[in-house]
């Protein structure tokens, strides 16, 4: 009789008494068997940790751990470490997968013999859930990461999903390449899922709808603009600046350069700027290469290399256009 523990999901969660029990619900009786729940417990404040000792109590698949808040990346690090599944999946605490998905994602791993596996993500938000990114309209084929990575790229102009419970990953692949979560930071999971890709030697993309991304203020994932989240951004960018440089892959960088004009804008707009100004990184313009696909990111950051100065101005003149004439 096979034992092999087929899939480790990991769960990783903070103060998400209001959806810890959907989201435990939706990993529970799934289409497959020998599968684990590791759930880590990020240092909640409100019943989260009650509420996976009861569920765990009646289900032996899962198991907890118990831990002083570090953050998103080192639980998940931390709920990788003791995961012994042949596959890996994130799910966040507030977050929910589709019925019966977990059979056939398993399945296609085993009979490709994949190091990951694409699934498409809808994002919920008021109850209201749409399907994220238009399935590919050609029958997807098996290829090495890179290719995919950089196939996927130059067709959309953007990166596949990058979060890392868009994923399966096969847990052996992980654990030889070394990979792991930056901890400390935000915005982690795009350095962590590129890596990934870099280091699969077979990866392939199933249009089935697997994961229920739920869109939450206040989650482990969600707040509003802080010196760490401007110092995140800007450390983030060169580290992805630096893996498209090692690769030779132009990894799309506009969702980065637009967090930090947005940040700018924001911190002009709400009379905040000499607060948060010296978080930002002046010369990151002129040493870190942006690869920009939007037309208009294109334009901002010509401006923004030739002087900061104009990347700084340029966002007085949107923030005015915002209706703030208090920006200092």
């Amino acid at each position: 009789m096979d034992t092999r523990l087929k899939v480790s999901i990991i769960i990783p969660f903070f103060n998400a008494e209001e959806y810890l029990g959907r989201c435990l619900e939706s990993v529970l009786g799934q289409d497959l068997d020998a599968y684990e729940v590791v759930c880590v417990n990020d240092g909640s404040t409100d019943k989260s940790l009650a509420i996976a000792e009861e569920y765990a109590s009646r289900h032996s698949t899962i198991r907890i751990i118990n831990q002083q808040n570090g953050g998103l990346s080192n639980a998940r690090n931390n709920g990788m470490r003791v995961a012994e599944g042949e596959y890996l999946m994130f799910v966040d605490g507030d977050d929910y997968l589709e019925k019966n998905v977990l059979g056939h994602l398993y399945e296609l791993g085993e009979q490709y013999s994949l190091d990951m596996l694409d699934f498409r993500v809808n994002v919920v938000r008021d109850n209201v859930s749409n399907l994220m990114f238009p399935e590919p309209d050609r029958t997807p084929e098996v290829s090495d990461g890179r290719s995919y990575l950089a196939s996927y790229i130059a067709r959309y102009g953007r990166q596949p999903f990058v979060s890392a419970w868009s994923h399966l990953f096969r847990h052996r692949m992980i654990t030889d390449s070394g990979l792991t979560f930056i901890e400390g930071r935000k915005y982690e999971d795009l350095v962590f899922t590129a890596s990934a890709y870099l280091k699969s030697e077979r990866v392939l993309y199933t249009g089935m709808a697997v994961y229920n991304y739920v869109k939450v203020e206040g989650s482990i994932t969600t707040s509003g603009i802080s010196p760490a989240h401007i110092d995140d951004l800007h450390f983030m960018a060169r580290q992805v600046s630096s893996l498209s440089e090692a690769s030779g892959i132009r990894i799309p960088m506009d969702n980065f350069f637009t967090g930090i004009r947005n940040h700018m804008i924001t911190a002009l707009t709400t009379g905040k700027w000499k607060l948060y100004r010296k978080h930002f990184d002046t010369e990151i313009f002129r040493t870190t290469r942006f690869n920009l696909y939007m037309p208009a990111n294109r334009f901002v950051y010509t401006l923004a290399r030739l002087s900061y100065t104009l990347f700084v101005l340029y966002s007085r003149v949107v923030a005015i256009l915002k209706g703030s004439w208090f920006v200092h």
